[in-house]
């Protein structure tokens, strides 16, 4: 999968926090929020899980997984590599990276 992440910097804070499924509707509303926070942490919005992690959560604090395929037009085997795989992934990632 494509990796599409932007990384935004609020005021110098010790916490960041990456949003997965940033694009999706409550994704963008979870970033949004983070990011009215006053002194709020470091968001790095990934809207497409990459292939591999590590590039992203490099650095990351938090990890606030929202990525999912709900979809009942998507086969099973996909909807499971992504859901169940991905997060999988992400939490070996997570781990590997560092992450609290």
């Amino acid at each position: 999968m494509e990796s599409s992440s932007a990384r935004v910097r609020r005021r110098r804070s010790a916490h960041a926090i990456a949003v997965t499924g940033a694009a999706t509707p409550l994704g963008r509303i979870v970033v949004d929020l983070l990011r009215e926070t006053p002194s709020g942490p470091i968001v790095t919005a990934i809207e497409h899980l990459p292939a591999d992690f590590a590039h992203d959560l490099a650095g990351i604090d938090t990890v606030v997984h929202l990525a999912t395929d709900r979809s009942a037009a998507t086969p099973t085997a996909t909807r499971r590599a992504i859901n169940v795989d991905g997060t999988e992934a992400l939490l070996d990632a997570a781990v590997a990276a560092g992450v609290s």
